[in-house]
């Protein structure tokens, strides 16, 4: 117990040996924390206290030693202080995050979707210095779309550690599974475009859960749940849920020397 609590969270992460708490429709620029080592307590005599910060708060992450607090146009970190606990410090006022379940560590970094596509948060060589760089310029049109045509608060995400790689799914409880779509983005395995992601998009999912993790045999495990009540293990086999997989592989355009004579292949060998 404690007044420093909020009343219906929808976010929460531990930082610093302390639970945070975000996301109470009534207190949506307040972001609580409880006593450190006491998920308890929410006393300020007990150490607990709240940060107010000034916009709504989206999702909160912790990224190395920084607690990251998203708003819809603006981001702030809170920092560890011997004095009061967390202090707060400004990142930017001009880019936030529009969808709460876009917020991934992957690679190294911390991203998350933006008004104008994926963004990272990456610390420089200098120390308390943040990069932001825009990571889905190669398919802005396309995370354009995502980002008009879908309600954000159902989109979801997962991880895939073992291949540098995470999932986007949009889930629509109106939708049927053939209907659902995302994005899937992973690291180019290119020794010449090291860091370089590369994207395609996923059909026939309705994910509305998604998780993964590893098992006591050190496997990763990528399952999720769908509007009809099962739960699916990605990675498994080679049928998608008993059917066959379709997949659609589309190159640049190749002229082979010139646009205006039409080419016809004897032969093509496809890697």
């Amino acid at each position: 117990g404690g007044n420093q609590i909020i009343d219906a969270p929808s976010s929460i992460t531990y930082f610093k040996s302390t639970v945070f708490l975000s996301g109470d429709v009534t207190s949506p620029a307040v972001v609580s924390y409880s006593a450190p080592d006491d998920p308890l307590t929410w006393t300020v005599a007990a150490g607990a206290g709240q940060l107010v910060l000034g916009y709504d708060v989206v999702q909160i992450k912790p990224f190395r030693d920084e607690l990251f607090i998203f708003g819809r146009s603006k981001i702030r970190k809170a920092i560890p202080d011997l004095a009061s606990g967390f202090v707060l410090q400004d990142v930017t006022n001009n880019i936030g995050c529009i969808a709460k379940n876009s917020v991934i560590e992957v690679a190294g970094d911390l991203l998350f979707l933006s008004a104008d596509g994926i963004r990272p948060i990456a610390g420089t060589t200098k120390i308390g210095d943040i990069e932001f760089g825009l990571l889905s310029e190669d398919i802005h049109n396309t995370v354009k779309d995502f980002i008009d045509s879908y309600d954000l608060d159902h989109l979801h995400s997962v991880v895939i550690r073992t291949k540098t790689q995470y999932r986007y799914f949009i889930s629509d409880a109106s939708a049927t599974d053939a209907e659902g779509t995302g994005i899937i983005a992973s690291i180019q395995n290119d020794l010449n475009a090291t860091g370089r992601w590369e994207y395609g998009l996923l059909s026939g999912i309705q994910a509305n859960a998604v998780w993964s993790g590893y098992d006591d045999t050190g496997s990763e495990l990528i399952i999720h749940g769908n509007n009809s009540g099962y739960v699916f293990y990605q990675e498994n086999g080679n049928t998608f849920n008993g059917t066959d997989i379709t997949a659609i592989y589309k190159t640049p355009y190749l002229d082979f020397g010139d646009t205006t004579i039409r080419k016809l292949f004897r032969k093509l060998n496809i890697f």
